[in-house]
């Protein structure tokens, strides 16, 4: 799985990254540059339904039949081999998007305790997580938009850390992820099964581990062993 990520530039540096059109007005203002992206806060994303626009949707999906919030909790990934067998990724079928994304974080046992890595393409260069979206009207009237990762079993360097991984898409797939009605998702899983981007590691603080921790350090090595 993946629970926590980065996303280190700007919305305007995220503009000229991916090649868009633009950004809507909401994004400047809620998607500074991050180092500790946690579930129920916003994320940068591309939409099916807007393509080439930079927008800003909560983390964690809230299909649109949910009574609350709360179900937005439990939904911050999805298994792509299973994606067929729950109602709530229904959406996913219509509803795709890219999570713009330079880093993610994966933990492991070792020593008793569960040591945070860092993953991150050579030159933090930016990529794109496979993600589906869904609309929510809240009691107040207003819409919330949110979304969820995409995972699969854990390639390359990954799996040395964790049995899972998010699906990081090649650049010459996101135009096709982004038209549902060209691939479904039952095609998917075959077509990333073999995908293993090349991600270096490194060892972080357990700074990292406080969710509203945030800033460089973050990413500082873990202190030495004592002796």
């Amino acid at each position: 799985m993946c629970g926590r990520f980065t996303t280190r530039l700007t919305p305007a540096e995220l503009v000229e990254a991916f090649g868009l059109a633009g950004v809507e007005e909401a994004p400047a203002r809620a998607l500074p540059a991050r180092f500790n992206i946690s579930p129920r806060q916003d994320v940068p994303v591309v939409t099916n339904q807007g393509p080439r626009l930079l927008r800003a949707f909560r983390w964690g999906l809230v299909p649109w039949w949910a009574k609350d919030l709360r179900t937005g909790d439990r939904l911050i990934n999805a298994r792509i081999e299973s994606l067929g067998q729950r109602p709530a990724f229904r959406a996913g079928e219509r509803n795709r998007c890219l999570v713009l994304a330079d880093g993610f974080y994966e933990w492991k046992r070792e020593r008793g305790r569960k040591q945070p890595f860092f993953f991150e393409l050579e030159g933090a260069a930016p990529f794109a997580f496979a993600g589906i979206w869904d609309r929510w009207h809240e009691p107040a009237g207003t819409t919330l938009h949110s979304c969820l990762l995409l995972t699969q079993a854990a390639t390359g360097e990954v799996a040395r850390v964790h049995d899972r991984m998010p699906i990081v898409l090649p650049r010459r797939l996101y135009e096709t992820w982004l038209s549902p009605e060209a691939v479904p998702l039952a095609v998917w899983k075959e077509r990333l099964r073999k995908l293993s981007p090349p991600f270096r590691s490194r060892r972080v603080s357990p700074y990292v581990n406080v969710a509203e921790h945030e800033g460089p350090g973050c990413l500082a090595p873990p202190p030495a062993s004592p002796g």
